[in-house]
């Protein structure tokens, strides 16, 4: 075929696609009638349908399920287990398995890769598909250095060659697959946008383009060594099904998001329709190119830009010729079909089996036009969530803070107003977020103080799985617990300062990076924690064996005296993944640490906080510290209690929210209990094997009224503690709850930052230690702990949480007998050994003043309830 015949044959097929989309239910008219989910990662702000609600046959989930069953995905003897979402117009249908398991997707990768080559050329910062890469990549040579975007991103650039017996291809003469050309396209990419290679701070290059104007939220990025390719294949996406659902919708959508044009339509039909009439082909290149496609079903390529498309009808036979896919390694799949409005996303896919295929199926259930599309659809997000709305305004060069402020005012369905600061966060782009506590619709309107900009609208919240903003139990405040909701029992874990970093050691080269920390999260949460005591998350720690050398987020902007939005943004990566996990945060060394980079100038130090507190302080999972570790350390203190107390009254002002608030102490007494200001207390210590005295020193800085949080008083390996074995962990672990105290827990070798805690190597961990807590917190969720309070004038000996007259815990270290003084009512007793909390021992029923004896000098339980 002659190169003007190709070009007509393209034309030809981009021409009929146009055509097609005129008289289908995707056309133009309707786009802004599409269901865009609001900025997130939460499955509450989807618009969830039955599927009859959109014209599907209710049968297609099961269909769905059943052909994959049939047909599974099998990987290296490895069977994977199917996860996937379906929508239609971006009305979510059906989601089978965990929405939010984040994978690398692999090769997925490619079309999110080209559609950032769209996005750039709507931006203005590429010319066009036509233009040289070399423009960008002046190394490249010979051949190579003739490629235009559009021949690498249909795989046709020939980088590969000359190679064994094949001679050096000239551009769009060969279609190869091979991972050289997106390692020539990132690095390209990273350059149209500022940025040295793909390995200089990716994400940002990504936001900038078009994951930021979708939503998308608490993403990441990865750089991998693929043994298949010989080197770093470049940038690699690790997503979960909500957002491939967005990328979907973008593609769907022509491009568009919310009325926006995001990427131009015609990239967007040219990326899905086949760019590789009259080229040779070879399946078993090289660089990870042996894709297993035979040459006799496939003389030429069915493929688009780093998409594999249907235009031929070869790809899915006997489906819808629209259908386009991106695909990788793990049976990742996102599939969308713009004349019937389908995205399809999904983990563990085999699409296509001998007799049908995957996108046949959800064909064949299509009823009619999706009726939802005559009707504009209304946001939706979750309680507790967040709702982000962005508003652009030009800005000047110099501070933006300095030029304008942004302000939002929410009424929510009982009529209450609450107003919000905005913040900038980059470009011209202006953010508000807000956390609503009430279902129901609410109205808002953002405005500048200027008034030249305004924008109103509405949102919806439902029901979400957020149990609500961490605070203090409001039926007895002496516990944690959710607003509006249950009591918590907080299973903390101190991690380093490395934990926040996205890459190793720039001084010791200690490894590390984000594929590290979400292992390390996994194993965590498969421990049972629920909360981590994060040593620099806000702030790096630039200390020797602390956070120096660690690139954690730095979000003072020393040199231009002014916050670092794109350093907010790493670490809002961060709390959004520990969000979904429904992990609470404490941020260790707070919004003023020891040995960190905030402003010393009062006034720009209220920047920053107002700053740091607009931008988190819809987070739900927030725990807030004035500062640490330990401002006022006698011989040491980098604060005056003056100005822990200032700032401390400061922080709570800008709260709108209610965040629970207070400062890390020296080891001693709460210096904070009864500071107006502060929430709940925090205690370093006391580090001893004296249970006695561990008790008391717990419930004398107990205030009434305000949860205690134990953050330094159980480290097990660290050299300011005692050498604790099995036992003492099992004992102290059961005292300190028994004064109502919440345990942040460790596994160290000497100080913070060693041992599993400090080095976060899964090799280093004690699980022993990790057992014996975790069996103390299971125990206490057993139990109604939340309605008790401790109560030591109840008992003769030993230590007790009680509710008068209806439950009462009693814990004896060391057995021995103990008095308990039960009332008029009559109870029902039990021993319990504190080795095995699984096994009880009936005692009779009691009541009065009783005596009871422990079954031996072990640790045990008395669990004492009234007979009803």
């Amino acid at each position: 075929m002659s190169t003007e015949e190709k070009i007509i044959k393209k034309k030809s097929g981009l021409l009929i696609a146009i055509l097609l989309a005129l008289f289908t239910g995707c056309n133009q008219a309707n786009l802004n009638n599409f269901y865009y989910p609001p900025p997130g990662n939460q499955l509450s702000h989807q618009d969830r349908r039955h599927p009859e609600e959109v014209g599907i046959n209710p049968a297609v989930n099961v269909q769905i399920n059943e052909f994959f069953q049939s047909n599974p995905y099998i990987s290296n003897n490895k069977l994977f287990e199917p996860r996937w979402a379906l929508w239609r117009h971006g009305y979510l249908i059906h989601v089978e398995g965990d929405f939010y398991e984040k994978n690398d997707v692999a090769s997925l990768r490619k079309t999110w890769h080209a559609m950032t080559v769209g996005a750039a050329i709507q931006q203005g910062k590429i010319k066009d598909i036509h233009q040289k890469i070399s423009d960008f990549l002046p190394e490249l040579t010979g051949f190579d250095a003739e490629a235009s975007w559009e021949d690498v991103m249909t795989q046709s650039a020939g980088f590969d060659y000359p190679y064994d017996t094949f001679p050096d291809y000239k551009p769009g003469e060969m279609w190869t697959y091979s991972d050289l050309n997106p390692v020539h396209l990132c690095n390209a990419l990273a350059r149209v946008y500022g940025k040295k290679s793909f390995y200089d701070a990716y994400d940002e290059v990504i936001r900038q383009a078009y994951f930021d104007a979708i939503g998308m939220k608490g993403w990441e990025t990865d750089i991998i060594f693929d043994r298949g390719f010989g080197g770093h294949d470049g940038i690699r996406f690790v997503i979960n099904l909500e957002h491939m659902g967005r990328l979907g919708l973008l593609a769907l959508s022509r491009g568009r998001w919310e009325g926006k044009q995001l990427i131009p339509q015609s990239f967007v039909e040219a990326l899905e329709t086949k760019q590789t009439y009259g080229m040779k082909v070879n399946y078993n290149g090289p660089n990870d190119g042996k894709i297993g496609r035979s040459q006799e079903e496939f003389p030429e390529s069915p493929y688009g830009y780093f998409t594999w498309v249907n235009t031929d009808g070869d790809l899915f036979k006997g489906a819808d010729k629209s259908w386009a896919t991106g695909s990788g390694a793990g049976g990742t799949r996102i599939m969308w079909n713009k004349n019937n409005g389908i995205v399809f996303a999904g983990f563990g896919i085999n699409p296509v089996s001998d007799s049908t295929n995957l996108p046949l199926i959800i064909e064949k259930n299509i009823n009619g036009a999706n009726p939802l599309l005559d009707h504009k659809p209304v946001p939706k997000i979750g309680r507790w969530s967040y709702f982000e709305k962005s508003i652009q305004k030009a800005q000047n060069t110099g501070n933006p803070l300095e030029q304008n402020r942004l302000s939002g005012s929410f009424e929510g369905p009982d009529g209450k107003v609450m107003r919000i600061r905005g913040f900038y966060d980059g470009g011209p782009a202006w953010k508000v977020r807000y956390m609503p506590s009430k279902k129901g619709v609410y109205n808002y309107e953002l405005k500048f103080e200027d008034g030249n900009t305004s924008v109103k609208g509405r949102f919806e919240v439902q029901s979400s799985d957020i149990p609500g903003l961490i605070n203090k139990y409001e039926h007895n405040p002496i516990w944690f617990g959710y607003k509006d909701g249950e009591a918590e029992l907080l299973r903390s874990f101190h991690v380093g300062d490395k934990f926040t970093a996205d890459t190793s050691n720039s001084i010791t080269g200690e490894t590390w990076s984000k594929k590290q920390r979400r292992e390390i999260l996994d194993w965590l949460q498969d421990q049972g924690y629920n909360m981590l005591s994060i040593a620099s998350l806000f702030l790096n720690r630039d200390d020797e064996g602390r956070g120096k050398g660690w690139g954690t987020p730095d979000l003072w902007d020393s040199i231009n005296q002014m916050p670092d939005y794109e350093e907010y943004q790493r670490m809002e990566t961060i709390l959004e993944d520990l969000s979904i996990r429904k992990m609470l945060v404490y941020p260790f060394a707070g919004f003023l640490g020891r040995n960190s980079d905030y402003p010393e100038d009062k006034e720009r130090r209220k920047l920053f906080l107002q700053y740091t507190i607009d931008r988190i302080g819809s987070y739900w999972n927030l725990l807030y510290t004035v500062g640490g570790p330990e401002p006022l350390l006698i011989g040491n203190p980098y604060m005056t209690s003056e100005e822990v107390r200032s700032w401390g009254s400061f922080i709570d002002s800008l709260d709108v929210y209610s965040h629970l608030l207070s400062c890390h102490n020296y080891t001693g007494n709460d210096l904070f209990k009864d500071e107006t200001w502060t929430d709940y207390g925090v205690l370093q210590g006391p580090k001893t094997l004296n249970r006695k005295v561990l008790n008391e020193i717990l419930l004398q800085n107990h205030h009434t009224e305000k949860p205690l949080y134990a953050q330094e008083t159980l480290w097990p390996g660290n050299k300011y503690h005692p050498d604790y074995s099995l036992d003492d962990i099992r004992k102290n672990a059961f005292i300190i709850t028994m004064s109502a105290a919440m345990i942040n827990y460790a596994d160290m070798n000497g100080n913070s930052s060693s041992g599993f805690s400090g080095s976060l190597s899964l090799e280093q961990k004690s699980p022993e230690i990790h057992e014996a807590i975790r069996q103390v917190w299971d125990f206490f969720e057993s139990i109604p702990f939340y309605e008790l309070k401790p109560h030591q004038d109840l008992i003769k000996n030993g230590y007790c949480l009680a509710e008068p007259g209806n439950y009462y815990l009693v814990y004896l270290p060391d057995g021995g007998g103990t008095v308990v003084n039960l009332g008029n009512n009559t109870f029902v007793a039990n021993w319990i050994p504190g080795i095995n909390t699984d096994e009880k021992q009936y005692i009779g029923e009691f009541s009065g003043s009783s005596l009871f004896e422990a079954p031996d000098n072990h640790d045990w339980l008395l669990l004492l309830m009234e007979v009803k």
